[in-house]
Parts: structure tokens; sequence; C-alpha cells
């Protein structure tokens, strides 16, 4: 039985997996320049999602973030262009990342179908309760069958 073969191996074999390394490679470079930059509140909410053409674009946690770092903006081009080790910025987009599945977007979960005993005990829960708006709240709930 022969021993596996090394990552290093196949991605030096491989002229598109070496070249996609070298950009990841890039990449967390520009992204680690770039948070350089950003103070620590603000560093936390950040990525940086593509650095095309000289453009840079950064996906930020929320609206509110947005606008803080959209108010940076004219700082930073500034400061990026003083800084001899990062590349030249032509523009910066801000996107917001997309929040699907999150709790907010979830669908409400369906209540289970009642069991007749528990149907009986709403019943009796409400015969029981002097409150009229509380007895009327128990008998709308044991109506509700699902």
């Amino acid at each position: 039985m022969s021993s596996p073969t090394k990552l290093g191996a196949i991605v030096a074999r491989n002229s598109t997996l070496r070249q996609l390394v070298q950009e990841a490679a890039q990449y967390a470079e520009i992204e680690q320049r770039f948070m350089r930059l950003i103070d620590a509140p603000l560093r936390d909410h950040i990525q940086v999602a593509l650095w095309r053409d000289r453009k840079l674009t950064l996906i930020v946690e929320s609206a509110a973030w947005a606008t803080k770092l959209r108010y940076k903006i004219p700082e930073l081009h500034s400061v990026y262009k003083s800084d001899q080790d990062c590349p030249d910025v032509d523009s910066i987009r801000v996107k917001i990342a997309s929040r699907k599945g999150s709790e907010t977007e979830q669908k409400p979960r369906r209540m289970p179908a009642l069991s007749a005993s528990d149907m009986a005990s709403l019943e009796s829960c409400a015969g029981q309760v002097s409150d009229p708006a509380l007895q009327l709240i128990l008998r709308r709930l044991k109506r509700h069958k699902h």
C-alpha cells in the first residue's frame, strides 16, 4: 500500500489549483493589509469579499455597520493610497451580508396537533378561570386543531 499523496504535491502538479492557492494567498494579504487600516470595533464586522480591477468589495454584517463603513470610505482611500504596501484602489464597494436561514427569517413553526386530552384540559381550565378574556383565549386555542 502506498502512502497518501501530500496536498502540496497535488497543488504543484495542477495549474488550476496552483492558481487558486496563489489567489487565495493574495486575497489574504490584501485583507490583512486593509484590516490594519480599520479601527477595532468596525474591523470585527467586515470581510474583504472581492479584489478585482483595482476595485475592493467589502461585506459587512448589517446595514448599521455598512453605514459606519461608508462614512469612512474617503478616509480609507487616502490612507490606503499613502500605504505603499497596499495595492492601488480606485473604488471601495460595501455590501451587506445576506441573512438567509437566520432566526428572523425562518418560517414560524406550526403548533402540533392537540390530542383529545389536551382539548379537554383546555376546556376544563377555561371553565375554572374567572377572567373572561383568558377564558376566551383558552377556548380559541382549543379550536386550533391543526
